[in-house]
């Protein structure tokens, strides 16, 4: 598997651990098991801890944190998801429909697949 078809499946699957565990703002992880942010899940789904980070969801952090629109210009991958992502007038569905989005823009082939 090519490195953005990685990080574009681990955006699926942070898709998945949203929609299963549902969704928090304000930390990675409500409890184990239990609710989690964009990035927490985006680590469930690399590796399976909300609270670190290994290649692959430092990979897939940063590819959304460069295709989020925010404020915040510094390099701080996390603190540009958590701007975004902690808005009070943001949706779980806003927040499903841009990982789906990323993930579609990293590996377009794998999402014509999943729609065939």
């Amino acid at each position: 598997m090519q490195p953005t078809q990685e990080v574009a499946a681990t955006l699926r699957l942070a898709v998945n651990v949203i929609n299963e565990r549902g969704r928090t703002v304000g930390v990675f992880e409500r409890a184990v098991t239990g609710p989690v942010c964009m990035v927490g899940a985006i680590r469930v789904a690399a590796h399976g801890d909300a609270c670190t980070d290994d290649d692959v969801s430092e990979a897939a952090i940063e590819a959304v944190s460069a295709r989020i629109d925010s404020p915040i210009v510094y390099r701080d991958p996390i603190e540009r998801i958590a701007e975004w992502h902690d808005r009070p007038e943001r949706t779980d569905d806003e927040v499903v429909a841009q990982l789906r989005r990323i993930a579609d823009e990293l590996d377009p082939c794998a999402a014509w697949q999943v729609a065939a």
